[in-house]
């Protein structure tokens, strides 16, 4: 039950961390730095979560192809884009939710308006 329960830590980490992704690239309107520091937080936990639970590197894949469902909800739900606005299957490789300098369709935050005091 333990070994479950680690798992569904990461499961649920990989969820939080491909909805951000989902956000960064369908809504980059919107980007920001807490969507971006939300991102590297969840790779960094995922990065020590699996460094102190080895045993769980061999399910990576699936456990990040579980969480995709949940991701995509989320995204639905915070964007309010359609369902059908988001793939299907997780369209981002293990290798890139983990990487430090992956952002899908872009680094760049959207330039806002400078608002001036009267």
């Amino acid at each position: 039950s333990l070994g479950k329960s680690f798992a569904n830590e990461l499961r649920s980490r990989y969820g939080t961390l491909v909805m951000h992704l989902l956000k960064w690239q369908f809504q980059p309107e919107q980007r920001s730095n807490s969507w971006m520091g939300t991102i590297r937080r969840e790779q960094i936990a995922i990065a020590k979560h699996l460094r102190d639970n080895p045993g769980l590197k061999p399910r990576r894949l699936e456990l990040l192809s579980d969480s995709y469902d949940e991701a995509v909800q989320g995204a639905v739900a915070e964007t309010n884009l359609p369902l059908r606005h988001f793939p299907e299957q997780c369209p981002y490789a293990l290798d890139e939710v983990m990487d430090a300098e992956f952002w899908p369709g872009g680094a760049d935050l959207p330039q806002r308006q400078s608002r001036r005091r009267r």
